[in-house]
C-alpha cells in the first residue's frame, strides 16, 4: 500500500498530538504535588470521584504521593473538608472541573466554548479546537482520559 507524504504527515502529527496531550496531563498531576501531597478539588459525581480514585493510584505509585481530597465543588459552592480552607483550594488541583476562575491546576472535559487557559489546564476540547459547536464535544468521561494518560496500557490500572 503506498501513503502519500501527506497522509504520513497527518499520521504522525496524530500520534505526536496524541502522545502531546497525555504528557500535558502526566504534567499537570506532577506540578499540583507540593511535599508528597496531591490535594483535590472534585467535582461531587461518579466521574470527580472515579477520576480521583484513579489518580490517587497514579499519584502513590509513580510519584510516592499521598492524595487528599480537600473539597468539592458543584459550580454553585465550594464545600471544604475539615480543616482546609479556600487559600488551600486555590492550590489544589481540581479535578473533572472546569473553571474559570483562577485556580493553578484543572483537569476536565465539560464543553466551555473559546477560552484562554494555561499550561496547567487541562480541557481536551479546547487542546483539540472545538470552541464553537457543542455537538463536537469530546464524548469521553475525565475518566476515561485520565486512565488512558497516566497509564500506557488497560492492565496497568488494575
Amino acid at each position: 500500500m503506498f501513503l502519500s507524504c501527506y497522509t504520513i504527515v497527518l499520521l504522525w502529527y496524530e500520534r505526536h498530538r496524541r502522545r502531546m496531550w497525555k504528557k500535558k496531563i502526566r504534567d499537570i498531576v506532577k506540578r499540583a504535588i507540593d511535599n508528597g501531597n496531591l490535594n483535590i478539588v472534585l467535582s461531587p459525581d461518579v466521574d470527580g470521584i472515579v477520576s480521583t480514585v484513579i489518580l490517587a493510584k497514579y499519584a502513590r505509585e509513580v510519584h510516592n504521593a499521598e492524595t487528599n481530597v480537600i473539597g468539592t465543588y458543584d459550580s454553585e459552592a465550594l464545600r471544604m473538608a475539615g480543616e482546609y480552607g479556600p487559600a488551600d483550594a486555590k492550590k489544589a488541583l481540581w479535578v473533572d472541573l472546569d473553571v474559570r476562575f483562577d485556580v493553578p491546576y484543572v483537569i476536565g472535559q465539560h464543553f466551555l466554548g473559546k477560552s484562554n487557559i494555561g499550561d496547567t489546564y487541562f480541557n481536551p476540547n479546547i487542546e483539540m479546537g472545538v470552541t464553537s459547536n457543542m455537538f463536537e464535544k469530546c464524548p469521553i468521561s475525565t475518566t476515561h482520559l485520565l486512565l488512558w494518560s497516566l497509564y500506557e496500557n488497560e492492565g496497568d490500572m488494575c
